[in-house]
């Protein structure tokens, strides 16, 4: 046993030095000083926040009882919640001290590891630290009175359902915004909700969907023109208390990713990057204007860490010359690792790139094939521009339904475009289904000059 525990003295010490981070030396110098508790305390709190070595060296003091009692199942905990990391000399602990465990001890062991990560694991800390938008009086104003109109119609609400605040949001003190878009019927009804931005992702999302198919509005159209489903979208803040306070937490969250930042954890670089992001939905709680190349610098830190998020937004603000110079070749480099990690709209804007641009792909793989890969990995626009490529290069029944499959499938969750309907007549056309043709056709046409072709223009690369 004293062997072990000199086994793990020597790896604690070793994990120590070469960092640079002040926070962690300060605690690595007074556990060499044996500042048993302050050091404890110091590593407890760094690793709450994700630190992984600091997760390592607070499971060997459980284990060890410095600064505390002997704890095995506490160190298994923790050692387990370092195993996240990069660096494989921390994967080892949790196995070895597992070798002391007893059969019962284990079963508590890997309980209050799921516990712990629950609280402070990689996904826990992403929701937890993500920095909630603030509503100011104006978005306030604006959601009391939800009314729009068109030249066509006039909608107003007249029943609006209050989303209920996820439990689990409330005690972890998350807060966010939600933008949904959604149909509204002639008759007042709300289909095919659909969540179009939100943040932090994976929290909200379903509390608001429930609340937007509650709503109900009235809808006036203008004498002459016949009823026809209205896009709509809607945005839903939650928070807790007044805006100061959300201002006062904000600035602390964004203070908090600094800290993850500082510290190398990868996600905290990315929200930090679309938090500082001028273009982001989240407000800056100051008036100082963040430069690009500074959330670029953000971005490419997490982008190198393996961040898929992190990789796409880095290429396409390299490609497009929003970080501030263009660099297309280092832009597509980028979103071609994120693509071949399956980030969907990476691949799409592949697609995209090298259908316009030929001369400019690196791979051996035809435009359609990054297409085929943001449509298998779900964005709807991707499956649309696949069943447009089908209607034009397919050549048997099966690849005509494969097409109205995946229209079927955007029309699910989106609107019909006039590109959905001319795609749909070509299939029918090639189906030798006429009089489904036509009607598409028809649909295609009455949309198109209603949007003044706004939609295919927006769909242009």
């Amino acid at each position: 046993m004293r062997s072990q525990m000199k086994c793990f003295y020597l790896l604690f010490f070793f994990l120590i030095s070469p960092l640079a981070m002040a926070d962690f030396l300060d605690a690595g110098e007074a556990y060499e000083n044996q500042y048993y508790d302050q050091a404890l305390r110091e590593y407890q709190a760094l690793a709450k926040l994700g630190h992984h070595e600091a997760q390592h060296n607070l499971a060997v003091m459980h284990f060890l009882g410095q600064g505390t009692e002997k704890n095995s199942v506490q160190a298994y905990a923790w050692a387990g919640l370092a195993q996240a990391s990069d660096d494989e000399n921390l994967h080892a602990l949790q196995d070895k001290i597992k070798n002391n465990l007893s059969e019962k001890q284990l079963i508590e062991a890997q309980q209050q590891a799921r516990i712990l990560q629950l609280q402070y694991g990689t996904e826990a800390i992403n929701k937890r630290w993500a920095p909630p938008e603030i509503k100011t009086d104006k978005q306030s104003a604006a959601n009391d009175s939800l009314t729009f109109n068109s030249s066509d119609y006039t909608v107003t609400a007249i029943k609006r359902t209050a989303p209920h605040y996820p439990k689990s949001a409330l005690r972890k003190g998350i807060q966010g915004w939600v933008k949904v878009s959604f149909e509204v019927h002639p008759d007042g009804t709300v289909r095919k909700p659909i969540i179009a931005d939100s943040f932090p992702e994976g929290v909200f999302e379903e509390a608001t969907l429930k609340a937007i198919r509650g709503f109900r509005f009235d809808v006036m159209f203008v004498p002459g023109v016949e009823p026809y489903p209205v896009s709509a979208t809607q945005s839903i803040t939650y928070e807790m208390h007044n805006t100061k306070y959300f201002q006062e937490s904000y600035q602390q969250r964004l203070d908090d990713l600094q800290l993850l930042a500082n510290q190398g954890h990868p996600d905290a670089y990315y929200y930090l990057a679309m938090a500082l992001d001028e273009k982001s939905p989240i407000p800056q709680a100051s008036d100082e204007k963040i430069e690009q190349t500074v959330i670029n610098q953000y971005l490419f830190k997490a982008a190198q860490s393996g961040q898929v998020k992190a990789q796409f937004y880095l290429g396409n603000n390299l490609f497009s010359g929003k970080s501030g110079y263009q660099d297309r070749d280092k832009g597509l480099r980028w979103l071609i690792l994120a693509a071949e990690q399956g980030q969907a709209q990476a691949a799409r804007r592949l697609s995209l790139i090298f259908k316009a641009n030929p001369e400019m792909n690196p791979t051996e793989h035809p435009p359609h094939y990054w297409m085929v890969q943001a449509a298998e990995q779900g964005d709807l626009d991707a499956k649309l521009d696949y069943a447009e490529w089908l209607a034009s290069n397919g050549q048997s029944p099966d690849q005509y339904q494969q097409a109205l499959t995946l229209l079927d499938a955007y029309a699910d969750e989106r609107p019909e475009t006039v590109i959905w309907y001319q795609t749909a007549a070509q299939l029918y056309e090639k189906s030798g289904h006429q009089k489904e043709a036509e009607k598409h056709h028809k649909k295609a046409r009455k949309l198109a000059k209603r949007l003044g072709w706004e939609d295919e223009i927006s769909r242009s690369p």
